[in-house]
């Protein structure tokens, strides 16, 4: 997500294999963005299910600040280094930025029936997921775009 006007950049759905999926997920958007945008990430955003060591080396290895929040467990210097980089002033707005981004999710649920998908299979369940990730995209353009006359 961008986090100015909360615009989905990507999106990914992948079979859930345990928590090393989530942490691969992120590693293919990043390289997906990369590919594309030809820009360079700054920093990432994310819960606690990213606060793996080896997801943070490599965030770090492409000098991007990883603002995930800390988990308690976790005694490695790349663990003490993103806590550390939690007390930024950047980390706290990086973390409203995605508090705002966690609404739209909502919305989605609550509003747009993404509950639960309506097709089965990995590919049906992602081209709903895209359809979902167009919508959001539609409505904040919508509003940010002015008004025909």
């Amino acid at each position: 997500m961008e986090n100015r006007h909360r615009f989905l950049l990507g999106i990914n759905v992948e079979t859930f294999r345990g928590p090393a999926s989530e942490t691969e997920g992120g590693h293919a958007l990043i390289d997906a963005f990369h590919q594309k945008h030809r820009q360079r990430i700054q920093t990432v955003g994310a819960d606690k299910g990213y606060f793996a060591k080896p997801f943070l080396l490599a965030l770090f290895r492409r000098r991007i600040r990883p603002h995930i929040a800390a988990k308690t467990t976790g005694r490695e210097a790349v663990h003490q280094r993103v806590r550390r980089l939690g007390r930024t002033v950047g980390y706290r707005l990086s973390q409203r930025a995605r508090k705002k981004i966690e609404e739209l999710w909502g919305e989605a649920k609550c509003w747009h029936g993404f509950r639960r998908f309506r097709r089965r299979g990995l590919l049906q369940v992602r081209e709903e997921a895209y359809l979902m990730g167009w919508l959001l995209n539609l409505k904040r353009l919508a509003t940010l775009l002015p008004a025909p006359a």
